[in-house]
């Protein structure tokens, strides 16, 4: 789209620059969200679609049941026209877009599923694993016709090479899968969700740039991935639109994303970790998305082979809350601490200039 946009304008020179477009792509998704979420929030409570909250959960969130929900529809939709608007599309930006708005169907149908029994259960696990499945095979497919020699593993810190389509094919499938479950799960206190998001996207915004800009990369003694630079405007749209919504969920919160947000923006933003071989990165970098994940696990594990919980409820955070700590205090400490993870994982991908 900037290229037929550039072709009508004479070849603008500024618009050429992938910092302009970032900046531009930033402040454009977050008026856009801003601006969207609050007919979202009129069109949900007109048809009364709202959050439905789990009965056996902290007593402090029953008063949220019936809040506006699905606001990630207003998520994705600035993402998708911002990035395919400024972003050249080359094939990591259509596949981000792609995974993005199937994931956010799946996402929609569970929400609508949860509504319509008036019930926090929505689409069965297994169904949710055989969508995620099948997005991430779709993006196997895409990458293997439009990216050929691109299925290959990095190590990051090392330099070290694993050519092996299949291993690649796994890791896709696991990074795809895990983080948009493990924001899913993140995903139950005003805030929280987004706001760690946020500081991922912030790390991604450095590596995106640096894999995806010879100078650097070679500066860097990183890899550089051609196209890459474009995923730079992509994540810069996930922030904007995070923030423009957060305008909205911040504690008390009016409005929440839903699974159409939480699924669909988890899964994305695995892709990203896909195309910048930063796969085992974003263990670091979304420390706290596996925090959350593996509560739920432990919790899961020791309840049914010792009947016991390890924690007063999972995921994690609501642990706190149950602990005594409200919740924007276990919101802002999270962010805190998923700022400090997000830079430690850029700190370690660019620590292989040491190994020039």
């Amino acid at each position: 789209m900037i290229n037929f946009f550039l072709s009508k304008l004479g070849n603008l020179h500024i618009l050429k620059s992938i910092t302009i477009r970032s900046l531009l792509a930033f402040f454009i998704s977050f008026v856009i969200c801003f601006l969207l979420i609050p007919i979202v929030m009129k069109k949900v409570e007109r048809r009364k679609l709202g959050q439905q909250v789990r009965e056996d959960g902290p007593q402090a969130h029953l008063q949220k049941k019936g809040n506006a929900t699905m606001g990630g529809i207003a998520i994705v939709i600035s993402i998708m026209l911002v990035s395919l608007f400024f972003a050249r599309w080359n094939p990591q930006v259509i596949i981000c877009n792609v995974v993005l708005f199937l994931m956010a169907v799946t996402g929609f149908m569970d929400d609508m599923l949860k509504i319509y029994r008036k019930s926090s259960d929505g689409l069965s696990g297994r169904m949710k694993i055989i969508c995620q499945l099948v997005t991430a095979l779709l993006a196997i497919f895409l990458i293997d016709r439009f990216m050929p020699g691109f299925s290959y593993v990095n190590i990051p810190v090392i330099v070290l090479t694993i050519k092996s389509k299949y291993l690649f094919y796994l890791l896709l499938i696991l990074t795809c899968t895990a983080s948009s479950n493990a924001v899913n799960l993140t995903d139950g206190l005003d805030g929280l969700a987004a706001g760690v998001l946020v500081m991922v996207a912030l790390g991604y915004l450095a590596i995106t740039y640096i894999t995806g800009n010879m100078i650097y990369s070679q500066h860097l003694n990183s890899l550089f991935i051609a196209g890459n630079g474009e995923l730079t405007i992509l994540t810069s749209s996930l922030i904007g639109a995070l923030i423009g919504f957060l305008w909205y969920n911040a504690y008390p919160a009016k409005i929440f994303m839903g699974d159409v947000g939480s699924l669909s923006l988890g899964a994305m933003t695995g892709m990203i970790a896909v195309f910048t071989k930063t796969e085992f990165l974003l263990l670091i970098m979304g420390g706290i998305f596996v925090l959350e994940a593996l509560s739920v696990i432990i919790q899961v594990f020791s309840y049914k082979t010792r009947k016991k919980r390890v924690f007063k409820m999972a995921p994690i955070h609501h642990h706190f809350e149950l602990s005594g700590l409200h919740e924007t205090k276990v919101v802002i400490r999270f962010w805190i601490i998923s700022l400090f993870m997000s830079l430690a994982g850029v700190l370690i991908f660019a620590i292989r200039v040491l190994f020039k």
